[in-house]
């Protein structure tokens, strides 16, 4: 099941027949629609991302899991629909549901999902608190050398084998090294 589409849209849209200033500057836009969220420059969204689903075979246990290691992490559960839940912060981020075709939920191989931390205590708190919900773990907290100094974060598999993360990006770090 996917997120409904009569959700409200953070966007609005415009038609114009030149140019728009957004969040991106001055874009030409000639005469099509485009979706503009204000006319402020500063309110970029804070994610390239909208919302971001994983697929269960076992919705009850999944649901437990993550209603388990969210707060951990500042999350809370936003919404639910029949066979399916969202996360967020503030708006509904991370879906966890039974597939919308009802087939079987698979593993994508190279794909995982990676929550925001703000700090490595956080992570760790993250990676505990999984594992104690009954995931694998896939990578211990700690940094990682090809990710950069500022990189730490903690790797899991969730009940159905997801592979999970909670990262923490060190921002004052990356700026002293060039690197934000």
């Amino acid at each position: 099941m996917s997120q409904p589409s009569d959700t409200p849209s953070p966007t609005t849209t415009t038609n114009t027949t030149n140019t728009t200033k957004g969040n991106a500057g001055t874009i030409d836009t000639g005469s099509q629609e485009h979706s503009d969220q204000t006319d402020r420059a500063d309110a970029a969204p804070p994610s390239v991302l909208s919302h971001v689903s994983l697929g269960t075979n076992d919705y009850d246990k999944a649901i437990a899991f993550y209603d388990a290691v969210m707060p951990v992490l500042g999350i809370q559960k936003i919404m639910e629909h029949p066979g399916a839940t969202a996360y967020g912060r503030a708006f509904p981020e991370f879906w966890v549901q039974t597939p919308y075709d009802g087939q079987t939920a698979t593993v994508g191989n190279g794909t995982h999902i990676a929550f925001v931390a703000t700090s490595k205590a956080m992570v760790d708190a993250f990676h505990t608190a999984g594992l104690k919900a009954g995931a694998t773990d896939d990578g211990p907290p700690g940094p990682r050398k090809d990710y950069g100094e500022p990189y730490y974060g903690g790797f899991l598999r969730d009940l159905d084998g997801n592979k999970i993360e909670a990262t923490f990006w060190d921002m004052a770090l990356a700026q002293k090294l060039g690197m934000a």
